[in-house]
């Protein structure tokens, strides 16, 4: 097995449902693409060569094309390589529903245990709780053959009762979820000191909304000092909401130390709280954090929701409290605002809100970064209302503002800039001359972009082979390739348009591409980004073996 750096080079697929996403044609292309990645890697070390048939044997499984897949695993050198394969197989077959023919792939796995687990959770997703339970009975001792460790079938079983205890709340069958959960705290009886076990316990007895059980697993959780512990504590409150017992979940809130955290956690609850019709508890939420500017993302979610509920006034109400500096959010609320207003049929206010958001943008023209932004928020209204000139001139003005960002520091918050938001608007917007003009400047500026304290390396690596997507995104390949093969290491770049081409379904284009101009070494790892990035665009449901290899590795950290 190679090292976890590899594997993070490696792009991870994105999950899909193959067959059902695509046409019969694109399946045909599609399958010949992944072939003819296959048949590359005799170009390919055996490591590397095994990164693609295990990718290969994930898609193949996605398609229900089963025997190719065991067909491909069984050519991986690699034991846990193979081993991974297998797994991604069965999970295959439990996604679709067949939970037999995983449960017998898992015997092909050095994990049989966390695969069984997994194979339950599938099961209990389906609502096929009864099965979920038998399959869990089937968990045993299981040999790790990665560190030579043992994971214990009191834990793994414990923790997928745990899980499919939480999936049965969800499906409201708290009673049962209850049972589970006590059945599982039995299972874990030495492992109660565990963070894990005790966050688990307590998202658990949240859900099946015991307070009287899960009050000590939460005091435990509290008292412990993590990293992970913000994320173990929302994870609780959404139980607890979810249950409806709502007086604790706010509690949970309140008691946050970090208003990032705090602020993330609201976010989920409200959300949550919306997504059942309660706006009225979700509002209270505002209430909880001590700066006022730590609502914003909830203000715009409760924005959102009024405008979905045909309430201007409620809406504009909302954005009137955002924080003075969150220009950008009182900007885009006002124009979705004005939008349903010209829905409903009343003009008039509609064009006062879209006035005000001129305003704001005009005022904020010496922020160069923020008005290129809101620049591109206007554009996008404009394209909504089919006034593509408008919009083309909108964008060529926040192109102008970002040419005046100083882009030797990094920007405060965040690395984000705004030219591929203006890029994208002008694809749209079918400006493709200014569209090119924006990626020539993104190429001038990314050495600043490099000199910049703060920034984080894989972003700031990823900026040339991002640009590159966006040459072939608009046809223009022959640029794409130019500043490719000016690159000493241009494995990313290559990957990059093989992935875009797969998006665009260009699979014809691809192929000729790839077996005239890429070298050999290359081939696989190109063709089998064309089909990652097909199956991307399709917002697949295919399992990702790749996280999961570099989650397990993670947990010996």
């Amino acid at each position: 097995m190679r090292s976890c750096f590899i594997i993070l080079i490696l792009v991870v697929p994105a999950l899909c449902s193959a067959e059902e996403k695509c046409s019969e044609k694109e399946r045909v292309e599609l399958l010949q693409v992944i072939d003819a990645a296959v048949k590359a890697t005799r170009f390919l070390k055996p490591d590397d060569a095994d990164l693609i048939l295990l990718e290969a044997a994930s898609y193949e499984a996605c398609f229900r094309k089963y025997d190719q897949a065991k067909k491909l695993a069984g050519q991986i050198q690699d034991k846990e390589d193979r081993s991974y394969a297998c797994y991604s197989i069965a999970i295959s077959f439990a996604r679709q529903g067949d939970p037999a023919q995983a449960i017998s792939l898992a015997d092909s796995t050095t994990r049989k245990s966390e695969v069984l687990e997994h194979i339950a959770i599938c099961q209990a997703k389906q609502g096929n709780f009864a099965g979920a339970l038998k399959t869990i009975d089937l968990i045993q001792d299981d040999l790790i053959l990665r560190n030579n460790g043992v994971t214990k079938a009191d834990w793994m079983k414990g923790h997928a009762l745990l899980e499919v205890a939480i999936l049965q709340a969800k499906a409201g069958k708290q009673d049962a979820s209850l049972k589970l959960t006590d059945q599982a705290k039995i299972l874990l009886k030495n492992y109660h000191d565990d963070l894990f076990a005790i966050a688990k316990l307590a998202e658990a007895y949240a859900y099946s909304g015991n307070l009287e059980a899960g009050s000590r697993w939460l005091k435990s959780l509290r008292e412990k000092d993590d990293d992970s512990l913000p994320f173990m504590l929302t994870d609780v409150a959404r139980g607890y909401a979810t249950a409806r017992k709502y007086e604790i979940a706010f509690q949970i809130l309140k008691e946050f130390s970090d208003p990032y955290d705090q602020e993330a956690a609201i976010h989920e609850v409200g959300v949550l709280l919306l997504s059942r019709g309660d706006e009225r508890r979700a509002a209270a939420l505002l209430s909880i954090p001590d700066e006022k500017w730590w609502q914003d993302d909830l203000l715009f979610e409760l924005v959102k929701w009024s405008i979905k509920q045909q309430q201007p006034e409620k809406a504009l109400k909302y954005a009137g409290q955002f924080d003075p500096d969150s220009t950008r959010l009182r900007v885009q609320s006002l124009l979705k605002i004005a939008e349903l207003h010209q829905t409903l049929n009343q003009p008039l206010e509609a064009e006062k809100l879209s006035q005000q958001a001129h305003e704001l943008i005009e005022a904020a023209r010496n922020d160069h970064k923020l008005f290129a932004e809101l620049q591109t928020d206007w554009a996008a209204d404009q394209l909504r209302h089919k006034n593509v000139k408008a919009a083309q001139g909108s964008l060529q003005a926040a192109l102008k503002a970002a040419r005046q960002i100083n882009y030797t520091k990094s920007f405060s918050g965040d690395f984000y800039h705004p030219l591929q938001d203006i890029f994208r608007g002008q694809v749209q917007a079918g400006d493709i001359p200014g569209a090119k003009e924006t990626l020539s400047f993104a190429l001038e500026v990314l050495p600043q972009m490099k000199k910049a304290h703060g920034g984080f390396p894989v972003y700031i690596s990823n900026l040339k082979p991002d640009i590159v997507a966006c040459y072939v995104e608009i046809g223009d390949l022959k640029s794409a390739l130019k500043i490719t093969n000016a690159e000493k290491y241009n494995d990313s770049c290559f990957s990059k348009i093989g992935e875009t081409l797969g998006r665009k379904g260009d699979f014809t284009t691809a192929l000729e591409w790839c077996q005239q101009s890429v070298p050999d070494a290359m081939k696989a790892n190109v063709m089998i980004s064309v089909a990652r990035g097909a199956i991307k665009s399709g917002k697949c449901d295919c399992d990702d073996p790749f996280q999961r290899i570099w989650d397990n590795s993670m947990a010996f950290f």
